[in-house]
């Protein structure tokens, strides 16, 4: 995907990491801190039962050039899902949903 910032979660021999890329070209993306960027997500939980429930705090504006601001309220977020432990392209298994980013005080 061209421009995107992504969030991505791989699940190996049931350990989940989720790490933050981008890519700038059609193909697989890269890590972000190998395009001189920064690693800007923290692994808060997961749940390794049948059910995988990941659990992960980005600041809103990280200041790096890979990364697009999150935005109080409403966001639009793409999603993919891979059929194999390696980075490659999903086919048709993704979607588009729409995230309230409010914050309640």
């Amino acid at each position: 995907m061209l421009d995107a910032d992504m969030i991505i979660v791989q699940i190996q021999n049931n350990s989940l990491t989720v790490s933050d890329y981008f890519s700038n070209k059609f193909g697989p993306p890269e890590l972000d801190t190998t395009n001189n960027g920064t690693e800007d997500l923290t692994l808060l939980a997961q749940d390794n039962s049948t059910l995988k429930v990941v659990l992960f705090k980005r600041k809103l504006h990280t200041g790096d050039n890979n990364d697009k601001d999150f935005v109080v309220g409403k966001m639009d977020l793409l999603w993919a899902k891979g059929n194999t432990n390696e980075l490659s392209y999903h086919g048709t298994t993704k979607g588009e949903v729409q995230v309230d980013f409010s914050v309640n005080v």
